[in-house]
């Protein structure tokens, strides 16, 4: 379920992470969200400057601060709410990054709770690699049931679209489709949504697949969160490109 390796030919100048936070959550959890910036070197002779814009998922406006980072480096933005935007915690919503020098960009989400700690990949889109109509993204390995749930974040980053929602269990199309209107800029997060429009209130999925297609025209990033019932602990579920063509109609 883990996010693909980064390389260094992945380097891009504009970033999304759909979804940090700094917040409490369910199970008694506290959510907070790491950033790592790289740098190759060479690039410059100078601290390369780097644009952070926080987009709250409760539709407040987008703050922007500015980090620097040395080419050649790695820099660990640690709890980067709480310490980038504290005027706009406790909060989530997407982060979107911005450089004049391509970098790369990973993202971990860290909890704490009785259960002890735990921690999810996030994965970061680069600008141009978002999900569209053209090219649809599939999510491998949610689940619903008795231990363990799958929740969704969608990040609308181009104009009001309509999202469409189709999963599929072991056993073949689960439920009907689920369309999620996104105005612009807008952020949504569905938890357990294998249970939008499940069969019945009793269908399990221990291992099943979530394709994500927007309404042409639009550019959306998803983010997938695989959860243990028993520990919360997260496993974020890194999306799959899939030609149009090989979608059901």
């Amino acid at each position: 379920f883990r996010s693909p390796p980064l390389l260094r030919s992945r380097s891009a100048t504009s970033w999304t992470i759909p979804a940090v936070a700094a917040a409490p959550g369910r199970n008694g959890a506290v959510f907070s969200s790491d950033v790592f910036l790289g740098a190759p070197p060479g690039v410059s002779d100078s601290a390369i400057p780097v644009d952070l814009t926080y987009r709250p998922r409760d539709g407040g406006l987008p703050v922007t601060v500015t980090t620097p980072i040395l080419p050649g480096t790695t820099r660990v933005l640690s709890d980067v709410l709480n310490r980038a935007f504290p005027a706009s915690t406790p909060g989530s919503g997407a982060l979107e990054i911005r450089s004049g020098i391509g970098i790369q960009v990973l993202a971990v989400t860290r909890s704490d709770s009785e259960a002890g700690p735990a921690s999810q990949d996030v994965v970061s889109i680069r600008g141009g690699d978002e999900i569209t109509n053209a090219s649809p993204a599939a999510f491998v390995g949610v689940a619903e049931f008795g231990e363990a749930r799958s929740n969704l974040v969608l990040v609308n980053e181009g104009p009001a679209t309509t999202v469409d929602l189709r999963m599929f269990s072991e056993g073949g199309v689960f439920g009907g489709r689920v369309s999620v209107d996104l105005g612009a800029g807008e952020i949504k997060q569905l938890d357990s949504f294998l249970l939008l429009d499940a069969p019945s209130p009793q269908a399990l999925v221990t291992s099943g697949t979530l394709l994500v297609i927007p309404a042409p025209g639009g550019r959306v990033v998803a983010s997938v969160a695989r959860i243990d019932n028993r520990t919360n602990d997260p496993v974020g579920i890194a999306p799959v490109p899939i030609p149009k063509a090989a979608t059901i109609p």
